[in-house]
C-alpha cells in the first residue's frame, strides 16, 4: 500500500461512452474494509474545491439549467454520498463526462493517507466496468 494524497478514481471502461454516475465513494485504510477506518470527508460540505472531476453531464441547451446541474451533480457528491446502487430519491450524485477521451474522480484529503480499501457505488445504468485507482505521491 502507499500513502498518498491526492486520489484519483478513472473509469477504464464506460457502460455508456458518454457519462458515469457515481452514487458513493467510501475510502477505508483497512485492506480488511473494516467501516471503523472510514476516511471522513465531510470537509467536503466546506471545501468542495478538493473534489474534482473530469466534468459534470448537462445535456440542457441554457446554461442556467447547467448551473443547476451542477449545484446537484457536483464531484463532492460523489464522497458524500451515502451508499447505494441507486438514487434512492435523492438526486445528489456525481454525475460524470469524461474529458480528453477518459472520466474521473478525484478528492484531495486533508492529509496524505494509505487506502486499504475503496467502495464505489455507481448509478444503475451509466456506470464503469473496470475503475483504475491513482495516487499522487510526494516523495520530496
Amino acid at each position: 500500500m502507499v500513502v498518498a494524497n491526492p486520489w484519483r478514481l478513472r473509469a477504464t471502461a464506460l457502460t455508456d461512452a458518454g457519462f458515469w454516475h457515481v452514487f458513493a465513494v467510501r475510502l477505508l485504510t483497512s485492506p480488511t474494509c473494516d467501516p471503523a477506518t472510514l476516511v471522513d470527508t465531510s470537509f467536503l460540505n466546506l471545501d468542495e474545491s478538493r473534489a474534482t472531476s473530469s466534468g459534470i453531464f448537462c445535456e440542457s441547451a441554457f446554461a442556467f439549467l447547467c448551473s443547476f446541474a451542477y449545484q446537484i451533480n457536483a464531484p463532492k457528491y460523489g464522497f458524500l454520498g451515502e451508499p447505494a446502487t441507486s438514487n434512492d430519491g435523492s438526486f445528489q450524485a456525481w454525475r460524470g463526462i469524461p474529458a480528453s477521451g477518459s472520466a474521473w474522480l478525484a478528492i484531495e484529503l486533508p492529509a496524505a493517507v494509505e487506502l486499504g480499501w475503496v467502495q464505489l457505488f455507481p448509478g444503475p445504468q451509466k456506470f464503469a466496468t473496470a475503475v483504475a485507482l491513482e495516487a499522487s505521491v510526494n516523495r520530496t
